[in-house]
C-alpha cells in the first residue's frame, strides 16, 4: 500500500517541477557500497518516485565494497556516512561534473546519509533527486526538493 502511494503519488511531479543544474549523458548506475545503512527496498522506492517523474533511472542496483575511491565515471554511489557533518546534515550529495559543447554534464556523484536517518523515504528520494542534477526548491517547503525535506512537512506530489 506505501509503494503504491508513493508511486501514484509521484505522478504530480514532472520534470519541469524541478530547477536543474546538469544532466546525465547516458544513464548512471547505481551502486549500494557495503558501508551504506540504507535499505535496498528503500532505494528501490526512491528509484520508483524519479521514474514516474519522468527520469531514465536504472532499477539495477549494483552492491559492492567501494573502499574510499569516491567517484567513479557513470555512477551513483550510495555510501555510508564516512565524513558526513551529521551535526548539519542528515545527508548530502557530491557531484562531479564535465563540459562538453557548452553543456554541462554529470559524471559522477556520491550519497552519503547520516546512519540515523539512513532509511527516511524522503531523504532518499531527495538526495537521489540531487544526484540526477537537480538543486534545491527555494520557496515551497512542502516540495520534495525543499532544503528542509525532513524538517517540514513534505508531499510526495
Amino acid at each position: 500500500m506505501n509503494v503504491l502511494f508513493l508511486v501514484v503519488s509521484a505522478m504530480a511531479y514532472t520534470k519541469s517541477d524541478f530547477d536543474h543544474i546538469a544532466h546525465w549523458q547516458k544513464q548512471p548506475q547505481i551502486v549500494m557500497c557495503s558501508d551504506t545503512k540504507v535499505k535496498k527496498e528503500n532505494l528501490q522506492k526512491a528509484i520508483g518516485f524519479w521514474q514516474q517523474a519522468g527520469y531514465n533511472i536504472s532499477n539495477n542496483i549494483t552492491e559492492k565494497y567501494c573502499g574510499h575511491n569516491l567517484y567513479v565515471a557513470n555512477e551513483i554511489r550510495i555510501v555510508g556516512q564516512r565524513d558526513l557533518d551529521t551535526v548539519r546534515y542528515y545527508g548530502m550529495t557530491e557531484r562531479q561534473y564535465y563540459g562538453e559543447n557548452n553543456q554541462t554534464y554529470l559524471l559522477a556523484a556520491n550519497i552519503k546519509f547520516g546512519n540515523n536517518d539512513a532509511n527516511n523515504l524522503e531523504l532518499i528520494i531527495h538526495e537521489l533527486g540531487h544526484s540526477l542534477g537537480i538543486e534545491h526548491e527555494k520557496h515551497d517547503k512542502s516540495h520534495i526538493m525543499h532544503h528542509l525535506v525532513i524538517e517540514s512537512s513534505t508531499r510526495y506530489n
